[in-house]
């Protein structure tokens, strides 16, 4: 790891537990150097924040990117699935605390700029599903209702559990509490095969 990687990665663990009142010399000191030598890698904290954030947001949709593409084969349910527990899973605690602090700086430019780049890469990530989705609805695999109500479920039901991981660290049952939302989800949009009416209907 290079010295401009590692501030960035200690900016990013100071960013989850201060936000955007951590400091230069925050960053300066858990890095091991003067304050001064941190402008020779980056212009100011502003830039530190955006490419970290940056980072942070690629690295998450490339991974969901990259599940999609190699579950896609398998169906539509499978692809869903794989996106929705590897996303659950890669985002741990500090993942979680920056994303939810991103609302809170107090910059306005810096706070659109964040929060604009996740929108993009989002935006990018959902013309993948939809093509996922439109592909299991034409095979029979899901309901045929429009595609953007399963994208905007899809995606609401991903954000409701990242929040529920980490709003509820230690005290509940997260695992559990995915596991059944994913099962809700997928027996809301799948399409029924012959022997489930009969067995509903029994």
């Amino acid at each position: 790891m290079d010295r401009k990687e590692e501030i960035l990665e200690i900016a990013f663990r100071l960013f989850a537990e201060k936000g955007y009142q951590v400091s230069m010399s925050d960053i300066a000191e858990k890095v091991g150097i003067k304050t001064p030598s941190l402008y020779s890698h980056f212009k100011n904290k502003d830039e530190i924040i955006f490419l970290m954030i940056e980072k942070l947001v690629g690295e998450l949709f490339d991974l969901m990117r990259r599940t999609l593409e190699a579950s896609k084969d398998s169906g539509c349910g499978e692809a869903l699935k794989n996106v929705f527990f590897t996303s659950i899973k890669f985002n741990d605690y500090d993942r979680l605390r920056v994303y939810r602090r991103l609302p809170f700086i107090e910059k306005e430019d810096l706070r659109n700029r964040c929060i604009g780049i996740m929108r993009e890469k989002e935006t990018d990530f959902i013309q993948s599903l939809i093509q996922v989705i439109q592909t299991g609805i034409q095979n029979g695999e899901i309901l045929e209702v429009a595609d953007n109500g399963i994208i905007m479920l899809f995606m609401s039901m991903l954000q409701g559990n990242l929040d529920g991981k980490l709003l509820y660290k230690g005290f509940t049952n997260v695992d559990e509490f995915v596991e059944k939302s994913w099962a809700c989800f997928w027996n809301g949009i799948r399409k029924r095969t012959k022997s489930d009416c009969e067995c509903f209907n029994k």
